[in-house]
């Protein structure tokens, strides 16, 4: 008896180094005697005397000092194969560890309906309450489930954004080995696929003066495949669908219309989201271009005036107290209200100059009804020129609110005003034709 309280006494030694507490405890049973051992920060509790006995669950200390609970099960063990085993060989006990992450820390392009798979060094299973955190960069919480196969985690969850970052936490004992030593803090990160993007439209959106025979030409960053065909859109200005034909040649959509586009005509490319993917599978966010055909044109020269309208338009000369007018507008389109191009030639006050005209247009007030959008001076044919943008809302002089834009110049002490005007809802849409005037308008 002395000699095993020696050996106690030594164990003691070993206990007070680990900080560990050694109760000696008296059970109304014959010689029971009752001790503990410390193996590598691990209490293992033996027990001697007469059948098996079950240890209280005590409290473990892992290798790198987290902490747990475990029930420890003794059977009956003889005091003398105690003594012999007084030195204890140490066990070596090593937590399991992340040995390869797909996708890779910090990788990019990741497909959005990837699974992740975390392999370790050794079998795993998850832990009795893990904490595992799949997150974007900034902090939105994403939804999956967690199974392990072997050696392998796998985290799998519905599609992810495009373009988007994202982190992977796995906190200490989220993971174990089968023994259930748990695994230490680690992360990883990744970024997803962006979509594949237009990088190009021929003829690039809101061109004009497109050839009535034009094959459109849609180039994206990288190769494509059809997604949702029928998600493709092609129509003119009042909304009619327009017939196709498309094909795609590594990154570039090509459509090609059944027959010859309208002069002047207004049309609409509308790629719906997923009409258009990559190989991989990733669609395209919907996006859309739009283009003008080329009008034909006609030529008027009159009052030391000269520039081109639309054949479909007619033209008409008159003079009015003095001030010549050249009028121009679509014939189906008669009426007060009639989108139409209407220039004034008209003689400056006398003893008035050139700058002096042109100080009063640039300083002009405007009556009630008139709001001034833009005033800029431009250069028509080498001739300066005053650029005036206004509504007109006066039931007085048009039935409906109105859109003018006016172009003045003054030259050889004669003043030339030309004003295009159509109403507010349909400005747009005839400004081609506006353009064509101006753009060709030269005075002699």
């Amino acid at each position: 008896m002395s000699r095993l309280k020696k050996n106690l006494r030594g164990f003691g030694d070993i206990l007070i180094q680990n900080k560990a507490l050694i109760k000696e405890s008296k059970i109304k049973s014959n010689n029971i005697l009752m001790f503990a051992a410390v193996m590598f920060g691990l209490f293992i509790i033996f027990s001697s005397g007469i059948g098996n006995v079950s240890a209280a669950p005590v409290t473990t200390i892992g290798t790198n000092g987290s902490s747990g609970s475990s029930g420890v099960t003794g059977t009956l063990v003889s005091s003398n194969f105690v003594a012999h085993n007084i030195n204890l060989v140490k066990a070596n006990v090593t937590r399991p560890t992340v040995n390869t992450t797909d996708p890779a820390l910090n990788a990019v392009n990741v497909p959005i309906n990837k699974t992740i798979n975390i392999t370790f060094t050794k079998p795993v299973k998850l832990g009795s309450n893990p904490w595992i955190e799949f997150r974007t960069d900034k902090g939105v919480s994403v939804p999956f489930a967690a199974t392990v196969n072997g050696n392998v985690l796998f985290i799998s969850h519905s599609n992810l954004a495009y373009g988007e970052s994202y982190d992977i936490i796995l906190h200490g004992g989220s993971v174990t080995d089968l023994s259930g030593v748990g695994m230490t803090l680690y992360s990883t990160n990744f970024t997803t696929i962006t979509r594949p993007v237009v990088i190009s439209f021929n003829p690039s959106n809101n061109a004009v003066n497109i050839p009535t025979k034009k094959v459109i030409q849609i180039k994206f960053n990288r190769s494509i495949e059809y997604g949702n065909s029928s998600g493709i859109q092609f129509i003119n200005s009042k909304g009619i669908a327009i017939p196709f034909n498309s094909t795609i040649s590594g990154s570039t959509l090509n459509i090609t219309p059944t027959s010859l586009f309208a002069h002047g005509t207004q049309y609409t490319i509308i790629l719906h989201t997923n009409s258009i993917k990559d190989l991989a599978g990733n669609g395209i966010a919907v996006c859309s271009t739009k283009f003008t055909t080329i009008v034909t044109t006609k030529t008027v020269s009159a009052y030391g005036v000269t520039f081109n309208y639309p054949a479909t338009w007619i033209t008409e000369t008159q003079t009015q107290d003095g001030t010549n007018l050249i009028f121009a507008l679509n014939p189906k389109e008669i009426g007060e209200n009639a989108p139409q191009a209407i220039m004034q030639i008209m003689p400056n006050p006398s003893g008035m100059s050139d700058a002096e005209a042109m100080y009063l247009i640039e300083t002009s007030t405007y009556p009630s009804g008139f709001k001034v959008l833009a005033k800029k001076m431009i250069t028509l044919n080498g001739v300066q020129a005053y650029d005036t943008l206004f509504t007109i809302n006066n039931k007085d002089m048009y039935s409906e609110a109105m859109e003018n834009q006016e172009i003045d110049i003054v030259k050889n002490n004669k003043t030339y005003s030309l004003d295009l005007i159509a109403p507010v809802n349909e400005f747009n849409s005839v400004k081609t034709n506006f353009d064509i005037i101006i753009s060709s308008l030269k005075l002699s």
